[in-house]
């Protein structure tokens, strides 16, 4: 299973910067076009959501989207979530 992330334009340099040092590093970070700040949630978590609506050509479909915050570990989270086999008996 393959994660990517999505954030918010960072407003700071500084942040930008570590931003572009984290995508070349790792490749998977998505950064959406709205500024980061708390009242931009919605439109960053559409803008997302956008993101696989028009997919690229080599980004397949998710089974997930699961919105969250920095504080949630993901190896917790992805244990709860059912596992493909379990989605295929539905």
């Amino acid at each position: 299973m393959s994660t990517r992330f999505f954030v918010a334009r960072p407003v700071s340099l500084q942040d930008r910067n570590q931003l572009v040092q984290e995508q070349q590093n790792f490749g998977d970070i998505e950064v959406v076009p709205v500024d980061e700040h708390y009242a931009n949630i919605t439109h960053q978590t559409l803008a997302a959501l956008r993101y696989f609506s028009h997919p690229a050509e080599n980004i397949s479909a998710p089974l997930f989207i699961v919105k969250t915050d920095d504080d949630v570990r993901r190896s917790d989270l992805l244990h709860t979530l059912p596992s493909r086999a379990d989605l295929l008996e539905l």
